[in-house]
């Protein structure tokens, strides 16, 4: 039996199989389409700092990256006192990833499991929550800066910080999915398709014996009691469009707060998207001003100005 700690849902039969290959009903992604990630429900069986659970929270968070790009944050879940082998989906938040345009790169995924002992709890998940219903995500930098900065984002420093420590009670559940074009179906890579659902475990584990059912997933006898989460993959962005600009703002923070790059890397990156910034507010000056009737000397000037700033971006102004 193969042993392995990604696994694709087979549509048709609900049991587990390999994810290196395409399957008949499911489709490659592909570039420049849009898809979304959504976290479906997951499964602890072990107890971290081999306590009792109900003295600590649980938090289960996600780290994100495509390609080289910045790693950001999200959290999906966090709770006290859960029982060990509680089927949790009852979420503060199901998103993972969305993109409206497929850049083609691999994703890479970490699944956190943290036991954090803390009486930020109540604050901090208000912050998160105002975050949600203002741009669509949990992200953790971004609700710092929410109304409870001061007790969020020293919470966050720490998970942060001790993401490569042993410092706190956390379970990294690491995998990547890859595009079909660069997939290597011999060593095993997970392919990007939809609409799909894959169940990651936290150890290599033989998947045929498993089936899901009903978004339960059903053991073996005897059930192994490996901790294991179920996400979705599908085409199209289910994520509302503030998402996005709510995944810009923590890869911002991220990148100026924690990046493991240079500083001349993070000045650039900095650089890079306030130029987008500033031709977008140059966009929106520009078509007020040839909306505007009667228009002085000085604004005839200006708005030639950004015309020519502009055509590169705007075939429509080339002459």
């Amino acid at each position: 039996m193969v042993s392995l700690p990604v696994w694709l849902v087979d549509p048709d039969t609900k049991k587990l199989v390999a994810p290196n290959q395409l399957h008949p009903k499911l489709q490659p992604i592909k570039i420049a389409q849009p898809f979304t990630i959504s976290l479906k429900s997951c499964k602890i069986f072990e107890d971290l700092d081999q306590g009792r659970r109900g003295d600590n929270d649980l938090l289960i968070l996600t780290r994100q990256s495509l390609g080289d790009k910045q790693e950001i944050q999200q959290v999906h879940f966090w709770e006290p006192e859960i029982p060990e082998g509680t089927l949790i989906k009852d979420l503060l938040s199901d998103t993972i990833f969305a993109t409206e345009d497929y850049s083609g790169e691999a994703l890479r995924i970490v699944f956190q499991v943290v036991e954090v002992d803390t009486d930020q709890r109540d604050d901090t998940i208000a912050s998160i929550k105002n975050v949600i219903s203002r741009v669509g995500g949990a992200f953790p930098l971004v609700a710092s800066y929410a109304g409870f900065a001061n007790l969020a984002l020293g919470l966050f420093d720490k998970i942060y910080d001790l993401f490569n420590h042993d410092e706190m009670p956390i379970r990294n559940i690491p995998f990547k999915l890859f595009p079909f074009e660069t997939a290597d179906a011999v060593s095993g890579d997970a392919i990007f398709q939809a609409p799909a659902t894959y169940v990651v475990f936290a150890k290599e584990v033989a998947g045929e014996g498993y089936q899901l059912d009903s978004g339960i997933l059903n053991p073996p006898s005897p059930d192994p009691k490996v901790d294991y989460i179920t996400f979705n993959v599908t085409l199209g962005m289910s994520a509302k469009p503030k998402y996005i600009i709510g995944k810009k703002m923590e890869t911002l923070l991220s990148q100026l707060r924690f990046a493991d790059r240079s500083q001349g890397d993070t000045v650039d990156f900095l650089q890079e998207t306030l130029e987008g910034f500033k031709k977008f507010q140059d966009m929106e000056r520009l078509l007020h001003l040839s909306n505007k009737p009667n228009r002085s000397p000085e604004e005839e000037t200006r708005m030639g100005k950004l015309a020519e700033d502009l055509k590169a971006f705007i075939p429509s102004l080339k002459s």
